[in-house]
């Protein structure tokens, strides 16, 4: 596949923070994932058009933390979710993990190893209604995971590990709900139901792709506090999905800004929210509801209200053609992460 122009660079300074974490669980390294845009006659492989989902992303999700990926939609951040649990075809790049003291490149594994490093990293979806198949009952989704892997066969075995799982996410008591169908619970209990099968296989790393968006906003802190709880208890690894930074914030660690399918700020969550250096990362934040009475969607600093498209990018700076403060370097270079504070890089030629 042709990958058009040659990878730029990472700054030194950036380069060194990533390769010498040594808190690492997963590196994601210059990570792309285009897809092929086919329409009529198939084209050669040199005129072919791809959507630009992932573009070049590069960081590292430390052992036993909370890392938030945000971003609006569109902006690629549950493709670069699905491409680390190797749901997607990854284009280039590295996915490296640390299992049993080695480290492992799953970009590179075949279909029957890629089936082995599922056991270790699991996907909370988005939707739990349709996460669920509605043909089986509670018990057989909870249960599959195991009967696939072949941790247990005998079904006496299999119910004590599925009642304990549905315990732990608080359902109860279990056997309640072991003979539900998906339709017979509430959006939360559903919701519970797909934490439950991602987790009873203890994973390494779990990638929760906003889970609670589809909740009632009451029940929203019920879920994260659950999931964070369970994170403590199994000593869980999460990358945490989001396009809301006041979530990402609650509970994540260090944050990631994703912007058109390129990282454009990465730090300390207080340092990220407080002391945000990009410009776009300043809009999310602004775009957060607030009780001010007086502050107008107006003050959104941003232009316009749809990304450039993901087909043709920008030449510089991805966020160039909606910045305020943009100037001529911006439209002709796209700038590196670069740092301004320990634990914080912003990709700007002009931090604010």
């Amino acid at each position: 596949m042709s990958m058009e122009k040659p990878l730029q660079p990472l700054s030194p300074e950036y380069e060194e923070y990533v390769n010498k974490d040594s808190e690492a669980l997963v590196r994601v390294i210059r990570l792309r994932v285009w897809y092929p845009l086919v329409r009529g006659i198939v084209l050669s492989k040199k005129k072919m058009k791809y959507v630009k989902a992932v573009n070049d992303v590069t960081f590292t999700i430390r052992q036993g933390e909370i890392f938030s990926l945000v971003g609006e939609s569109g902006c690629g951040k549950t493709t670069l979710g699905k491409a680390i649990a190797r749901l997607v075809p990854i284009t280039s790049g590295s996915v490296m993990m640390y299992l049993d003291g080695k480290e492992i490149d799953f970009a590179k594994l075949n279909e029957k190893e890629v089936r082995m490093y599922r056991r270790y990293v699991q996907v909370i979806f988005q939707d739990p209604y349709g996460s669920l198949n509605p043909r089986l009952k509670v018990r057989d989704i909870v249960a599959e995971p195991l009967y696939v892997y072949g941790i247990a066969k005998k079904k006496e075995e299999v119910d004590k590990l599925v009642m304990k799982m549905l315990e732990q996410v608080q359902l109860t008591p279990p056997q309640d709900f072991l003979d539900r169908y998906p339709h017979e619970l509430s959006g939360g209990q559903r919701q519970r139901v797909a934490i439950a099968r991602a987790l009873i296989l203890r994973p390494r790393l779990v990638v929760a792709d906003e889970p609670i968006s589809m909740l009632d906003v009451s029940l929203r802190a019920d879920i994260l506090n659950l999931m964070m709880d369970l994170k403590d208890q199994f000593n869980l690894t999460y990358l945490y999905i989001t396009h809301d930074i006041a979530t990402a914030r609650y509970v994540g660690n260090r944050i990631g800004v994703l912007y058109l399918g390129f990282l454009v700020e990465i730090g300390d969550a207080d340092k990220v929210v407080f002391n945000p250096a990009h410009p776009y990362t300043r809009a999310l934040i602004a775009a957060v509801p607030t009780v001010d009475l007086e502050k107008k969607i107006t003050d959104i600093p941003i232009k316009g209200d749809v990304p450039p498209n993901p087909i043709n990018l920008p030449e510089g700076c991805p966020f160039y053609p909606r910045c305020i403060y943009a100037r001529d370097r911006c439209a002709k270079e796209r700038p590196p992460l670069i740092k301004i504070d320990e634990e914080h890089f912003v990709a700007c030629w002009y931090p604010l």
